[in-house]
């Protein structure tokens, strides 16, 4: 976004200077057009710079962005309880640093919802008279942690474990990640899994 914003300034500069270089000389000493900035040469110059900057940024970033997706192994026993597992994983090219966390939930039953940080998220489940350990885990992840390209299956992270009667409990149940990439692109991955476990079950 910055570098465009510069980009887009350079070039205001380059139209100003030949807007001035067209005009005479009476008009070029008078206000407003009597200030001058780079010059032609120098902002075409700049223009040019930029430009290319700016392609090879966006080449970069194509060639090394990081990609989510997301796993489970479906209902399988934890803690002698049937429960969900979701895992996370960075298939991408490129490190994939988290800024945050955040989950949807909606009891059933209930209409709107928002987004809750991992803790707040916890005591909404919790008051739904729904325990963590038992019915529901919930793992967080720290700001500026990297998530380095998957180098298989087995190489990921538990986000969340959802019992059948915290399922039960939920219309809504949706995971909200926001992270960037190595030059400093911000994306988010989101999710809605109610319809997923529900189906799953059956």
């Amino acid at each position: 976004m910055i570098p465009l914003l510069l980009l887009s300034i350079a070039s205001l500069v380059l139209v100003w200077e030949i807007v001035r270089s067209n005009l005479d000389a009476a008009t070029v000493s008078s206000l407003p057009f009597a200030p001058t900035i780079l010059g032609v040469a120098p902002a075409a110059t700049l223009v040019a710079a930029m430009t290319t900057l700016l392609l090879a940024r966006t080449q970069y970033a194509r060639v090394s962005r990081p990609y989510i997706s997301g796993h489970s192994k479906g209902w399988i026993r934890v803690r002698r309880r049937r429960a969900w597992t979701l895992i996370l994983q960075n298939v991408g090219a490129g490190v994939a640093r988290v800024r945050s966390v955040r989950y949807g939930i909606v009891p059933a039953a209930v209409e709107g919802w928002l987004w809750w940080p991992v803790p707040e998220a916890r005591d909404n489940l919790a008051m739904l008279g729904l325990r963590p350990g038992v019915d529901f885990d919930l793992h967080e992840i720290s700001p500026g942690f990297a998530m380095k390209p998957s180098m298989g299956i087995a190489d990921g992270l538990e986000m969340f474990t959802l019992s059948e009667r915290g399922s039960n409990a939920l219309q809504v149940f949706a995971i909200q990640l926001e992270f960037e990439d190595q030059v400093g692109d911000v994306y988010i991955w989101e999710r809605d899994f109610a319809s997923v476990l529900r189906l799953g079950r059956a």
